[in-house]
């Protein structure tokens, strides 16, 4: 049994930030519309380019020992994130769907701390709105 609430195991996912879990609450069927959808659009793109398109249920590790998150999708190229298998260290892509109460998180602290890791390169934001 797993009692600890970082490796994501169980039907509640925790971020860790400075020695803190906050549980994630559940989301809109909108959401998890989006984001499926953003999956479907990537998968055939990148194809054959030896890179990885993980949806949510995988931890990214923002800072080590500090902050670890579950963005909506993160693609990762990087030969070591290949090997893992609970963690990615190496986002190239994170994408996040805004929800009402995450929206000034992932906007302010989220992506402050995203832009700690060098190999990210793109931070995509999709509103359910518009």
């Amino acid at each position: 049994m797993n009692t600890s609430p970082w490796k994501g195991q169980g039907e509640t996912r925790h971020e860790f930030f400075e020695g803190e879990a906050f549980a994630m609450t559940g989301e809109s069927i909108a959401h998890n519309t989006i984001a499926q959808n953003f999956v479907l659009a990537l998968r055939p793109v990148l194809r054959g380019k030896r890179c990885q398109v993980i949806m949510k249920t995988v931890q990214l590790a923002v800072e080590a020992n500090r902050h670890y998150t579950y963005p909506d999708i993160v693609v990762s190229c990087d030969p070591q994130d290949q090997q893992e298998s609970r963690r990615l260290h190496h986002p190239l892509l994170i994408v996040e769907v805004l929800s009402p109460s995450t929206e000034a998180y992932d906007r302010g602290l989220k992506f402050n701390q995203y832009k700690k890791r060098p190999s990210l390169r793109h931070y995509l934001l999709v509103s359910q709105k518009t």
